[in-house]
């Protein structure tokens, strides 16, 4: 049986069209990520009609310190 990886968060965005923007950069860099409503604790992968809110972008954990070293740089 596999073991579920826990999802990280490595940046929080104030807008959506900024979450995106990160996870672009990581999968650019071949690294998965994903957009959580912080709200609604929705996982959002994109979305024209999401509502103010605060969207923390995750990572798989092992892929943690790599995506910070990407955003960081």
């Amino acid at each position: 049986m596999l073991d579920e990886e826990k999802m990280v968060v490595v940046k929080t965005c104030n807008e959506l069209f900024e979450a995106e923007l990160v996870v672009g950069r990581l999968k650019a860099e071949g690294i998965s990520s994903a957009i959580r409503d912080r709200s609604t604790g929705v996982t959002m992968y994109t979305s024209p009609y999401a509502f103010p809110s605060i969207f923390d972008v995750e990572v798989l954990e092992h892929d943690k310190a790599a995506a910070e070293a990407i955003l960081n740089s």
